[in-house]
């Protein structure tokens, strides 16, 4: 499974430089053929979201659709609804480059990726849970069933670390962590 995998992963790897080294070998024979015939009714992709949505494509294998727009005014300024789209089509990227990075790991890697990106924010420091994660896991602790605990864990599990679960919530274990992050899904 493992060697299908890595071989998987080598195959659109492969299949990624080949299209991007040939969009930039069709630039420079654009170039040329423009310069020696005038205009011509083919371009070939030349904006960088091209190339993303072209190499998100492959990484996807089809699911991702395609950006409409490159953002260019500052966050702040724009609309919810662009906010709401960019930080979609963000966290889209970013979830199908950690699947190809890491199959079936995702969560763990943005964690860690997160966790040195922002370092120093969270290490060595107490997690303090908010009222509404206070009040979940009072109701976790209170359930008593497996299944109902899995459910309501499920609710807040993707928020925080194993490592910080399992210091806020007494007697947590990471299969039931492993179970909860499954059933949010």
């Amino acid at each position: 499974m493992k060697y299908w995998i890595k071989h998987n992963m080598l195959k659109k790897t492969i299949v990624l430089c080949m299209i991007l080294s040939e969009q930039s070998s069709q630039l420079s024979e654009f170039s040329s053929i423009q310069s020696s015939h005038g205009t011509d009714n083919w371009l070939p992709p030349t904006h960088d979201r091209d190339k993303l949505n072209k190499s998100m494509e492959i990484l996807s294998e089809g699911k991702f659709t395609p950006m409409r727009f490159t953002l260019n005014t500052p966050l702040e300024d724009v609309q919810q609804s662009t906010n709401d789209y960019v930080t979609r089509k963000a966290k889209e990227v970013i979830h199908y480059a950690l699947e190809f990075i890491a199959p079936q790991q995702e969560e763990e890697l943005m964690q860690l990726v997160c966790r040195k990106y922002f370092k120093g924010e969270s290490d060595g420091i107490d997690i303090k849970p908010d009222a509404l994660t206070e009040a979940l896991i009072k109701a976790y602790n209170d359930a008593t069933g497996h299944q109902c605990q899995i459910q309501i864990l499920s609710l807040f599990v993707n928020n925080f670390s194993k490592t910080e679960l399992c210091k806020m919530v007494h007697g947590l274990t990471k299969y039931k962590i492993d179970c909860a992050r499954k059933y949010a899904y």
